[in-house]
C-alpha cells in the first residue's frame, strides 16, 4: 500500500486521514501535544434540560452550503448539528468584523453594520 503523510491535525488533515485511510497508509504529524489544530471542544449546558453537550469552539460559522464535505464527513460519523442563528457586522471606519449570535442584535463594534 502506498504511504502517505497529512501534516496537521486539524479539521483538514483529519478530515483528509478519513476519507484517504482506505487506500493509503497513512502518517499524521502534528506539531502541538494534541490533536484538533484550532479546535477546542467544551462542555456547555443545554437550555431546559441541563444536558452537557460537547460544542467545537473551533468553528466559526459552519453551514451545509459553504462546507459540504464537512457536512458529508459529520454525516457519516453520525455527528448531528442544531441550527442557530448569527450574523456578521462590518465596522468600515474601524476596518473590522464583529459577530452576534442572536439576529436583530446588535454587533459589539460600534457603528457596524449588516445585523
Amino acid at each position: 500500500m502506498t504511504r502517505l503523510a497529512i501534516i496537521g491535525t486539524g479539521i483538514a488533515g483529519l478530515g483528509c486521514a478519513h476519507f484517504l485511510n482506505r487506500d493509503f497508509e497513512i502518517t499524521l504529524f502534528e506539531h502541538n501535544s494534541y490533536v484538533g489544530g484550532h479546535s477546542n471542544t467544551v462542555a456547555v449546558e443545554e437550555p431546559g434540560t441541563g444536558r452537557s453537550l460537547p460544542v467545537d469552539t473551533g468553528f466559526m460559522v459552519y453551514n451545509r452550503v459553504t462546507y459540504p464535505l464537512l457536512t458529508r464527513l459529520f454525516g457519516q460519523l453520525g455527528v448531528e448539528s442544531k441550527p442557530t442563528t448569527m450574523c456578521r457586522g462590518w465596522n468600515i471606519a474601524a476596518r473590522r468584523s464583529t459577530t452576534s449570535s442572536r439576529r436583530g442584535e446588535t454587533c459589539s463594534a460600534r457603528g457596524s453594520t449588516g445585523c
